[in-house]
């Protein structure tokens, strides 16, 4: 079996509004903890041409923008389809 995983820090600067989050009237300090992303990558075997490619991240949600540029660059990189 073939597996690729990657992981990345995508926590945005301090300051910077994150939904989920009340104001309360104060400003952040500082970050706790990283907001992560992280990709699987499963072929289906290991001379196949089709795969899965699984995304978490520590967000709220996927935008439909940012599912559309991920799901092209996914394809335009590896020929992943959008589905």
């Amino acid at each position: 079996m073939h597996l690729g995983i990657g992981k990345a820090i995508i926590t945005p600067p301090v300051g910077t509004p994150l939904a989920g989050h009340a104001r309360r009237g104060q400003s952040e300090e500082g970050v706790l903890d990283d907001l992560e992303v992280r990709v699987f990558w499963l072929p289906s075997a290991p001379e196949a041409d089709d795969a899965v490619c699984l995304v978490t991240a520590d967000l709220i949600g996927f935008g439909a923008k940012l599912t559309d540029n991920l799901r092209s660059e996914l394809k335009r990189r590896y020929g992943l389809p959008p589905e």
